[in-house]
């Protein structure tokens, strides 16, 4: 693994796409074990928390980022 200096760190909203939470947090995972990144995670703090307990993350570069609520397909863009 490189030094934490070194990692580049991204983001993740892992509330959106197909089958998220499950498949954005688990790729999120496999990212940071690969040792070049940081992860963020962003999304509803105690869902979020739930899928990455279905993960060894010990010592493993991933922040939950909590959000403020879910923006749906259907709601108001603004």
């Amino acid at each position: 693994m490189t030094n934490k200096d070194e990692l580049v760190t991204i983001a993740v909203d892992v509330m959106g796409g197909d089958y998220a939470p499950t498949e954005t947090v688990a790729g999120a995972v496999e990212a940071a074990s690969a040792g070049d990144v940081q992860v963020l995670l962003v999304g509803e703090e105690d869902i979020v928390r739930s899928e990455l307990d279905k993960h060894d993350i010990k010592g493993l570069p991933i922040a939950i980022i909590p959000s403020e609520g879910i923006i749906l397909e259907n709601d108001h863009p603004a």
